[in-house]
């Protein structure tokens, strides 16, 4: 699994300008931690950097999008500790079998257990 260059570079101008700013868009912001979040799947180390993006959208009214952040020190230093990290990731790509190394959370749906759980469709 292994990005390619551009979107790569990509990010890594994304990461650094919001690493640069005092003060971000809370959507902005909550988006830049969706994908991050989504590139923990394949970057497993990047987990524990994500620790001080979600404590500075944590407790904020989710409906108010346009209303600015303040960047503290960590979570600037985070977001520059993930320019790093992409870049050490995308050298050596991790390998789909090493993704999901547990069995499938999901299991078979039946009539019968539609209908204890009360979905209707007996």
């Amino acid at each position: 699994m292994q990005l390619p260059t551009e979107k790569v570079i990509k990010s890594r101008k994304t990461l650094l300008r919001v690493a640069r700013a005092k003060v971000i868009r809370l959507g902005k912001l909550e988006k830049l931690n969706g994908k991050l979040m989504h590139a923990t799947i394949g970057i497993r180390n990047g987990q524990g950097l994500l620790s001080p993006l979600i404590s500075t959208t944590k407790g904020r009214n989710q409906f108010y999008k346009d209303k600015t952040v303040h960047l503290n020190l960590d979570t600037q230093q985070a977001l520059q500790y993930w320019t790093t990290l992409l870049e050490l990731a995308n050298r050596q790509p991790t390998l789909c079998a090493n993704l999901i190394p547990a069995l499938a959370d999901y299991g078979v749906v039946t009539r019968r257990r539609m209908a204890q759980a009360g979905s209707g469709f007996e």
